[in-house]
């Protein structure tokens, strides 16, 4: 069988029948390829597209041939497929051999997530203090997650004393590398001056920056700055935007807070049906952990954050909401 493969050494794009256009780049001329002679780098492209394409099956295969041959990504992403039953059963304890074996290439997203299996005991007993290794490790190698997952633990006191100030600069140091949950992170860490000065201004910059990339949690925290006018102007409509965007992506905090704009008409017009809609699709979206807290602390949150009373109160409650979904 043949495969044909992009010709623009930027592209990489791998099929199994010649396109007229390659999707991904635009080119027009593609290599002939058997099947011996396809690298690990092409059935690892294959596999992305199969993926793209919920072709789990097809996606499975195409990473046991990059893992056949040792590829630390075709392991990786064949350890994923594993530990999330992608065309196959779930297999969280292959999953965690797969990621080990990529890590010993030094593949700094098989650590990671080795260190994520460590941390909540994906098929592994949970032992912080070898997540924590694996964390530093990915930080100190540059890799985005890696920092973010160990602000958190420095956050939280897993496998360390907890530290809200090493914990903001491993936010901020993933944060300028992109990564959208700890831009979010770290938005909460200037709102709220947590383990760094308070600066509303900055907050809402980094808000920003992960609303743009579709951070749910980031468009959530942007429309809550706009709605109670901290570090922005003052506005409503601005809010209900945010709020719009995140609940369309099914956040249960931007439904609920959606939903009170539309049940007193704040930024849209007054809708009690959509109100009761919204609250009921947060419902349904919550999941097991934090996300339990969502409807609560918002009832909370309509109850107090309006009127005044107790804001101390207030801030707890909405920092300890604001980690629910924050896990990019």
């Amino acid at each position: 069988m043949d495969y044909y493969r992009c010709e623009n050494p930027d592209c990489g794009f791998v099929a199994e029948e010649e396109p007229d256009v390659c999707p991904r780049c635009g080119g027009t001329f593609f290599a002939a390829l058997t099947e011996d002679e396809m690298t690990a780098s092409d059935w690892v492209s294959m596999g992305n597209q199969a993926v793209d394409e919920k072709r789990e099956t097809d996606a499975l295969a195409c990473y046991q041939r990059a893992a056949a041959l040792n590829d630390p990504l075709g392991l990786t992403n064949l350890g994923w497929c594993l530990e999330a039953g992608v065309g196959v059963p779930a297999d969280p304890k292959q999953a965690v051999m797969l990621y080990a074996q990529a890590a010993e290439q030094e593949y700094m997203p098989a650590l990671t997530n080795l260190g994520y299996c460590y941390t909540y005991g994906i098929g592994v007993e949970t032992d912080y203090d070898k997540a924590l290794k694996c964390f530093q490790k990915g930080a100190e190698q540059g890799f985005p997650r890696a920092q973010f997952l160990l602000a958190e633990a420095y956050r939280r006191g897993s496998g360390v004393e907890p530290d809200e100030a090493e914990a903001a600069k491993w936010y901020q140091s993933a944060a300028w590398l992109g990564y959208p949950g700890a831009q979010t992170e770290l938005g909460r860490c200037l709102e709220f001056g947590t383990g760094v000065e308070e600066d509303l201004e900055q907050a809402v910059k980094w808000y920003s920056a992960a609303a743009e990339q579709g951070s749910a949690p980031g468009m959530c925290c942007l429309g809550f700055m706009y709605e109670s006018g901290r570090g922005v102007e003052q506005s409503w409509e601005t809010a209900v935007e945010w709020y719009r965007k995140a609940a369309d992506k099914g956040y249960p905090r931007a439904l609920c807070n959606l939903a009170w704009c539309y049940e007193h008409g704040q930024g849209v017009k007054r809708d009690f049906a959509e109100a009761v809609r919204l609250y009921r699709a947060a419902a349904e979206h919550r999941r097991i952990g934090n996300q339990d807290l969502i409807g609560a602390v918002d009832l909370e949150y309509r109850r107090i954050g309006r009127t005044g009373i107790d804001q101390e109160l207030y801030t707890a409650l909405y920092m300890e909401m604001g980690r629910g979904g924050s896990h990019a």
